[in-house]
C-alpha cells in the first residue's frame, strides 16, 4: 500500500520501539493510521506525537505535601529547569522528555544537592518499598539521567562507598 509504513519501520526512522508505535496506533496518537488485521498501516509523513504533558503523579508527589523538607515547586539550577506542578523538565529553553520515575528520582536528589543517596535509600524514597536486592532500576534511572543531562551544568555524580549525588560538575 503506497504512502504507508509498517510499524517496524516507523520505529526504526522515529528511534523508539515497535511497541510502542503499536501503542500509540492503538491509542489515537498518530492520525490516519488504519489497523489490517493485526498490523497497522500508517501515513508516511505522519508525526512522532509528543507528550502531552499531562501530569500523572508518582509516588514522590504523593510525600511532597507530608515532607517538610520538600515543599518546593520548582528548582532552578543553572540551564536547569524542574517544574513539579507541571511535570516538566527544561534544559536549556528545551523540553526533557523524562519517565515518571526520571523525573522523581531527579526531582528528588536536586532537591537534597550535595547529599549522597544509596541506590537502596533512592529505591525506597521513590518506589516507596523496599529493595529485593537488584540495583538495576535505580541504575539504569541514574544512567538514563546522565545522558539526558549531558549538555547541563549540574548532573548526577557517584561518591564511592556513599551513593549519588545532584551537584554542580563545574565545581569538581
Amino acid at each position: 500500500m503506497t504512502g504507508y509504513v509498517k510499524p517496524d519501520d516507523l520505529a526504526k526512522l522515529w528511534d523508539i520501539s515497535t511497541r510502542q508505535v503499536q501503542y500509540l496506533c492503538k491509542h489515537g496518537r498518530i492520525e490516519g493510521v488504519i489497523k489490517f488485521g493485526n498490523t497497522w498501516a500508517i501515513p508516511e509523513n505522519a508525526k512522532k506525537p509528543t507528550r502531552t504533558g499531562k501530569y500523572k503523579p508518582g509516588r514522590i508527589v504523593k510525600s511532597v505535601a507530608s515532607n517538610k523538607h520538600m515543599d518546593m515547586e520548582q528548582i532552578v539550577k543553572g540551564s536547569l529547569t524542574l517544574d513539579l506542578l507541571s511535570n516538566r523538565t527544561i534544559l536549556n529553553g528545551n523540553d526533557l522528555e523524562l519517565y515518571q520515575k526520571e523525573f522523581d528520582v531527579l526531582f528528588f536528589l536536586a532537591q537534597n544537592e550535595g547529599k549522597p543517596f544509596s541506590a537502596e535509600e533512592l529505591y525506597a524514597k521513590i518506589w516507596a518499598r523496599p529493595m529485593s536486592g537488584d540495583k538495576g532500576a535505580v541504575q539504569a534511572t541514574i544512567s538514563r539521567l546522565r545522558k539526558s543531562l549531558a549538555p547541563c551544568e549540574y548532573g548526577i555524580v557517584t561518591r564511592r562507598g556513599e551513593g549519588y549525588v545532584f551537584t554542580n560538575l563545574t565545581n569538581l
